[in-house]
């Protein structure tokens, strides 16, 4: 069963390892990265231990450092290893359901739609979705570590865990809700909660809680690393200072509807969901709030009758927590890659309901072939969705199909195209991204750049210009607005203060160093050219 599983999922993934880097975070973690680039080495083990990008995340960067060394600057490297780890990750959940449970045919079921569900497709696909598939490698083995703990109880085992859950947090820290998780499985199918003697429920639950503190303190300090890395970054905040709380309460309960309705239906999926701010309906997270309260109130009111329930939706709810949205992180309102570990909990709701029509003669055959159409169906569409992260063109332009007033995809086309000498067809798309949201940055940067290949050196000057107006500490922003004003008649005093200024924020900028000498040097040949004063 394990191995048709691993194979029919390397079949749908596959074509990734003929796939190129994109453009969106792949520069910062991999192509643009100077550290990564260079492999494992001392001074880069030592420095992947400091936060990065907003993150603290250390054995993802080492991970990345890893592929460097052995596959050097091919996409298909980093491609592969976020494969492999799929496919382990599968083979784990596979394993660690069977042995819980015992039940074989549920455990494939979830193991299956965890392989293949298309909401799965882009932590495999994108290569700086690492995180996710590397950090939930590790939760899964923290789960098969505390059932062996829990069936053969010794400090050895208990450390065990511990190790596990760190390493995770060190490769994602979305992975703090794991007590929580830990203690669902005690509750089902470990069923470590059931009473026994004059032990009370209560009892037995402050024993287990006790017993994961050590855990929570993980989980607290890799919290308190993650917040300080994302200030550090500028990342937290971005939107929550613009928008209230209720705004980012709204948007997140809205987004728990989101993320139900793409795993009942995943079409329209992208790389990228617009945050929608303050244009939400009034109605939008009232309804979303009603349906998760009667879910709850539901599942809670037949947790006796079929735990698997309250546990398979407890596990969607919580660890959905730390990145709905609740504290705004980044610009996007959801994303795929994060449904990768809650959607687990769901897969398992299904799986054990679907169980007890497995179990009835007259109803096997009609539930078996329901169970092959939806995995073939999901395999399709997730077949598809691969074939969007071909590249950054086929990533934007399936985005732009799907959604509407996408600043980031018009921007992030743009600049592919750009970067392709594409020119004529790149200026629509970046001048559409800053119409959308005038104040993101680089689709002006980008415009800038292109102008200033063509020559347009007034434009590129004005789109530079709106640059360091918004990102007064960009040094190269002020060396490319020098640069155009340069080429300006009338805009040499101009270009000097600008090349100044990129030197002020770096002194060691070498191309505006140039500029300003080749500048300095024209005003003295200037100057030795004019007449005498009489």
């Amino acid at each position: 069963m394990c191995a048709l599983l691993v194979l029919a999922t390397f079949a749908i993934f596959a074509p990734t390892l003929g796939f190129d880097f994109v453009n969106i975070d792949d520069g910062l973690y991999v192509t643009e990265n100077a550290q990564v680039k260079q492999g494992l080495s001392p001074a880069n083990l030592l420095d992947a231990f400091a936060p990065h990008i907003g993150h603290w995340h250390p054995l993802t960067w080492l991970s990345y450092m890893l592929d460097a060394s052995v596959f050097g600057a091919r996409a298909a490297g980093f491609h592969f290893t976020n494969l492999l780890l799929h496919l382990a990750n599968v083979a784990l959940l596979f394993f660690i359901l069977n042995r819980a449970t015992g039940q074989l045919w549920p455990s494939a079921i979830v193991a299956a739609l965890f392989a293949w569900h298309p909401l799965h497709v882009e932590p495999v696909a994108w290569i700086s979705s690492r995180k996710d598939v590397l950090s939930t490698f590790f939760l899964f083995a923290t789960l098969g570590a505390y059932i062996r703990y829990v069936r053969q109880p010794s400090r050895k085992n208990y450390l065990l865990v511990a190790l596990l859950f760190g390493l995770g947090l060190m490769a994602k820290p979305m992975l703090i809700t794991l007590p929580v998780l830990l203690l669902l499985l005690d509750y089902w199918p470990l069923m470590r909660l059931t009473v026994t003697g004059d032990t009370s429920a209560s009892r037995r639950l402050s024993g287990l809680v006790w017993e994961k503190l050590p855990l929570f303190g993980l989980a607290a300090v890799s919290s308190g690393l993650t917040y300080w890395a994302a200030r550090s970054w500028g990342a937290v905040g971005e939107t929550s200072l613009t928008y209230p709380l209720t705004t980012c309460i709204s948007v997140a309960l809205t987004g728990y509807s989101a993320y139900l309705l793409k795993t009942v239906w995943p079409v329209g999926l992208t790389a990228y969901y617009v945050h929608p701010g303050t244009t939400l309906p009034w109605w939008a997270p009232m309804l979303s709030f009603l349906l998760l309260a009667t879910v709850t109130g539901l599942v809670f009111r037949l947790r006796r009758a079929a735990p698997s329930l309250l546990v398979g939706w407890s596990w969607f709810v919580v660890t959905l927590l730390p990145v709905a949205g609740f504290i705004q992180i980044g610009r996007h309102w959801i994303a795929d890659r994060y449904a990768y570990v809650p959607l687990v909990g769901l897969f398992i709701l299904f799986a054990w309901k679907f169980l007890p029509v497995l179990s009835r003669p007259r109803f096997r055959l009609v539930a078996l072939s329901a169970a092959v159409c939806l995995l073939g169906a999901l395999a399709f569409l997730s077949a598809i969705q691969v074939s969007h992260w071909r590249n950054s063109e086929t990533l934007w332009r399936h985005a732009l199909s799907v959604t509407s007033r996408n600043h980031l995809a018009h921007g992030n086309l743009g600049a592919y195209l750009a970067r392709q000498g594409r020119f004529d067809e790149a200026i629509p798309e970046l001048e559409a991204a800053i119409i959308l949201n005038p104040t993101y940055i680089p689709p002006r940067y980008n415009l800038g750049i292109v102008m200033l290949k063509l020559g347009r050196y007034a434009e590129a000057a004005r789109h530079f210009t709106d640059v360091v107006r918004l990102r007064p500490y960009d040094a190269d922003a002020y060396y490319y607005l020098g640069a155009a004003q340069e080429m300006l008649s009338q805009g040499q005093d101009e270009a000097m203060a600008n090349y100044m200024n990129a030197l002020r924020i770096r002194p060691d900028h070498a191309l505006a160093r140039e500029g300003l000498d080749r500048l300095r040097g024209a005003i003295a040949l200037s100057d030795q050219s004019k007449p005498p004063a009489r």
